[in-house]
């Protein structure tokens, strides 16, 4: 009987041990195409944000280039006293420094107002880039990522399983070998007589 048992608990034994490696291979399978998907996704959105960051530097170089402009049209308009005046008319002279530099006062505070202004465009914008990209990866990366999870789980799960299996096919293996053993004939060369 023990032969018996020994030899049908091998097949059972193996018979998993093939299911398991099948499903191994599907998972295995499953689980590269998912790491490949994921990464490509990720090299994607990384490309993508920095082609966006890109733009918004370049527009910011541009307002930069702007303003060097602004700053020239706006101080062309402003003519400093003339220096000749300080000795005929000193009151006019003064009223005109004190007119000049209240003037390129105004301009530097309007060119301040405007740099300020576009350094807070600028990081708003930067800061709606890091949001969308973040956004997009929570949409579109992340389950990819939650998927080769699984599957790396499943595949650690089967492998256990498998080694499990394996270790059950050579008992049962060794069972039946020592069961044959018992059903050998001796052969010995002992006769009577």
């Amino acid at each position: 009987m023990g032969f018996l048992t020994g030899a049908y608990g091998k097949l059972m034994a193996g018979k998993l041990v093939r299911q398991l490696q099948v499903q191994m291979t599907f998972v295995q399978s499953r689980l590269r195409k998912a790491t490949r998907d994921a990464g490509n996704m990720d090299k994607f959105i990384t490309s993508q944000q920095r082609m966006a960051e890109t733009q918004v530097r370049s527009v910011a170089i541009q307002h930069q280039q702007g303003n060097s402009y602004w700053r020239t049209i706006m101080m062309g308009g402003i003519t400093m006293p003339d220096s000749n005046l300080a000795a005929t008319n000193p009151e006019q002279y003064r009223a005109d420094s004190m007119a000049y530099t209240s003037r390129m006062g105004d301009v530097q505070a309007q060119l301040s107002m405007m740099q300020q202004n576009q350094s807070m465009v600028l990081e708003q914008k930067k800061s709606e880039i890091a949001d969308y990209f973040e956004t997009l990866r929570e949409m579109q990366l992340q389950p990819l990522k939650d998927l080769e999870d699984d599957l790396q789980a499943e595949k650690d799960n089967l492998e256990s399983r498998v080694k499990i299996a394996e270790a059950e096919y050579e008992a049962r293996k060794k069972e039946e070998q020592a069961s044959v053993k018992q059903f050998a004939p001796e052969y010995t060369g002992g006769g009577q007589g």
